[in-house]
């Protein structure tokens, strides 16, 4: 697995979402999608929980497109919600975020990228 989609993700769930490229975003992406990359939530720092919310709702969004195996999207859904059950996070309340980032208990989401992915996410798409 090359370390710029390692790279890509650790940057995306360490910042802010309103700061995340779409390079990053696509990167990891990609990897998820096309490459087996499988996100390490036990490498996260366990005192930023931000960064562990960050990282469950990246993982969790970009597996809800129909670009993984149904056996590799269960096992990975399973580390997604064992992150999710351990971490408890509470709902957020603010206005114009997506629901499943809200449930995450996160302020800020990616929605403002999904359009930019439309053209990786076709069994056409030449990796």
């Amino acid at each position: 697995m090359p370390t710029d989609v390692h790279t890509a993700f650790e940057r995306l769930v360490t910042h802010d979402f309103d700061q995340a490229s779409l390079e990053d975003v696509k990167t990891v992406a990609l990897g998820l999608w096309y490459q087996d990359f499988i996100p390490d939530f036990t490498q996260l720092p366990v005192t930023n929980l931000q960064s562990q919310l960050r990282a469950g709702y990246l993982v969790d969004r970009l597996l809800r497109y129909n670009c993984v195996s149904d056996e590799r999207k269960k096992a990975l859904f399973a580390n997604v919600t064992a992150l999710k059950i351990h971490l408890k996070p509470a709902a957020s309340t603010k206005p114009n975020v997506e629901l499943l980032a809200k449930n995450w208990g996160l302020d800020q989401d990616l929605k403002r990228l999904a359009k930019e992915l439309l053209p990786y996410q076709t069994r056409h798409y030449q990796r």
